[in-house]
């Protein structure tokens, strides 16, 4: 079998393993009501995939800062739109 994990909403490999992890998140930090917050930095795919992931989780925060200029375009739009 093969599994092709590039059709996540970004397109990376990594959209499957974010977006199974902001659903983790989200559940246990509903269970003990705690809040979190997530800083990451980037310059590929991996910031786009983990807004995404995180995108509308409750009591979960996503702050991804990148490079000015070393982002692909396609990628700066991703996490700024």
């Amino acid at each position: 079998y093969i599994m092709e994990l590039f059709h996540g909403p970004t397109f990376a490999f990594k959209d499957v393993a974010l977006q199974a992890l902001g659903n983790i998140y989200e559940y246990f930090l509903k269970r003990n009501t705690r809040r979190l917050t997530v800083i990451g930095a980037t310059s590929g795919d991996t910031g786009s995939a983990a807004i995404y992931g995180l995108r509308g989780k409750e009591n979960v925060e996503c702050f991804i800062l990148f490079p000015e200029g070393r982002a692909s375009k396609t990628q700066q739009q991703q996490m700024t739109s």
